[in-house]
């Protein structure tokens, strides 16, 4: 009766209960609390639960606990919800490990409790704050401790059975860890954001459906380059250049993995040689010239009709030159490879398409057959020397006139 006569105080139904049933008093208000709880009166169910527990419970202390919690949350006032949740999981510590204090089959149920009130609140916060909220919204703070304390205690979440979730859409490990990405970038958390997101990724490949994958690794670029353009307007730059290899920060490496993680898991996006450009130009930037050289060459050939992949082919003969600039001795090395590249990317009408680049690469040749000649007249094969500068002027004498110190006449002049 007290069930279907509400309003009346939920008190009452515990003398009513002993005298009725006696040793089974205890299991009727059980009941009674969860009619309470199905049709909305919170205030009742969190009273008979709190009641049950202040009278000692045994094993069934986790179930009415998070039941308890779970209609108080719809009454307390918002600012003080995060604290009960977060007192609620250090009091039920022992009833969450498995060992021999509790059967496992109830460790069990406790865990799925818990983690289920932990994560239907998280979420619901999440979402209400999606959209409009302020990086410091309340909600976001709070939904994004809430995720990190299921992330915790909670390793076996994705064997858990978790109440009113579609089975294809129950909270993971994988997938709480892709919201609280998505919750970092809402609230501008540049370095946790993309830390999240390489997370994501990095349990993408372990798993049989890529669900977040390729949005992970691309959120993770998106989350470095903000972090990165953050540091940049406080970071004072030394004016003077410098061709000595420098160490990558451990700014600059979190970036370079991210950006090699999408390439390598990525493999049908329309920023792939953009992601791969940033790559080669990080290394540049950091004076690894053997490094950028090597991949500016692999863009070039990969997408030689693109506007990076023609600036990437630029990139690659910057890259050798500065390396000859730096150790002359590997200058001739330097000088043989970079000549066959240029005639490969000159003999790639893709490449050559952009006017410029055709332009630099003709003029990165005249410089190799000027190389050439200096060679042989410093070996005394002169006629190899006047051979080669005269073939210089004969194929390149128009878009090569400011050669040297004094352009074509210089090369004549060499020639004879």
């Amino acid at each position: 009766p007290y069930s279907r006569s509400f309003p009346s105080p939920a008190t009452r139904a515990w003398p009513f209960f002993t005298r009725l049933g006696r040793e089974q008093a205890p299991e009727m208000m059980a009941h009674l609390a969860e009619r309470f709880h199905a049709q909305g009166h919170w205030t009742e169910a969190s009273q008979i639960y709190r009641r049950l527990l202040a009278r000692g419970v045994g094993q069934r202390r986790c179930r009415f606990e998070t039941r308890a919690v779970d209609a108080e949350l719809r009454f307390r006032p918002r600012e003080s919800q995060l604290a009960l949740l977060t007192r609620t999981v250090n009091q039920l510590g022992s009833y969450l490990e498995y060992g021999d204090d509790h059967p496992e089959e109830l460790t069990r149920e406790c865990r799925s409790d818990l983690a289920t009130l932990l994560l239907d609140t998280a979420t619901g916060w999440h979402a209400e704050a999606a959209g409009n909220a302020a990086a410091n919204d309340r909600r976001l703070v709070e939904a994004e401790m809430l995720y990190l304390l299921v992330l915790g205690p909670f390793p076996d979440l994705d064997t858990l059975d978790l109440d009113g979730w579609e089975p294809g859409q129950q909270p993971t490990i994988y997938r709480v860890n892709y919201w609280l990405a998505e919750l970092y970038w809402t609230r501008g958390q540049w370095l946790e954001c993309g830390r999240s997101f390489d997370l994501v990724v990095e349990l993408d490949t372990r798993s049989e459906h890529a669900e977040y994958l390729r949005d992970a690794a691309h959120g993770a670029l998106l989350c470095y380059d903000r972090l990165r353009l953050s540091r940049a307007r406080e970071e004072t730059r030394d004016d003077e250049q410098s061709l000595e290899r420098r160490d990558f920060s451990s700014m600059e490496q979190t970036m370079l993995g991210a950006y090699t993680r999408y390439l390598c898991f990525v493999s049908d996006s329309d920023d792939l040689t953009q992601i791969a450009h940033r790559r080669a130009a990080m290394h540049f930037d950091a004076n690894h010239f053997e490094e950028a050289s090597v991949l500016y060459r692999e863009i070039a050939r990969s997408s030689p009709g693109e506007e990076l992949g023609q600036l990437s082919a630029m990139g690659y003969v910057e890259s050798m030159e500065a390396i000859a600039q730096r150790d002359p001795g590997r200058f001739r090395a330097c000088r043989d490879e970079l000549e066959q590249t240029v005639d490969a990317f000159l003999d790639d009408d893709r490449l050559t398409g952009n006017e410029h680049v055709a332009l630099e690469l003709t003029r990165t040749r005249c410089g190799i057959m000027w190389s050439h000649g200096e060679e042989a007249s410093q070996q005394g094969e002169f006629g190899r020397c006047a051979s080669t500068f005269l073939d210089l002027f004969e194929r390149y004498h128009e878009p090569c006139q400011q050669i040297g110190d004094h352009g074509l006449d210089e090369v004549l002049y060499n020639a004879a």
